[in-house]
């Protein structure tokens, strides 16, 4: 019988980020947090809920589509 070898876990610890690198990993946080900040507020930021007694009864949800109506109104006739 041949002994099993192992061998240790070989990751190197204590590398230093570079600068730059430093800086774009702050970024792409600060991007993200914001996407979903900005989505969550999409989705649920116009929620109405109505509760009673502790329970949920209703919810509502207001969608802000605004409609743009045009007065129509009566042009008086080119009189010439």
């Amino acid at each position: 019988m041949e002994p099993i070898v192992v061998k240790e876990n070989q990751t190197v610890r204590g590398v230093e980020m570079s600068h730059e690198q430093f800086i774009i990993n702050h970024i792409r946080v600060i991007v993200i947090v914001f996407g979903l900040f900005f989505m969550y507020n999409t989705a649920f930021g116009k929620t109405i809920s109505m509760e009673v007694d502790g329970k949920e009864v209703i919810t509502i949800t207001v969608s802000e589509d605004e409609e743009t109506k045009e007065q129509e109104t009566e042009e008086e006739p080119d009189c010439e």
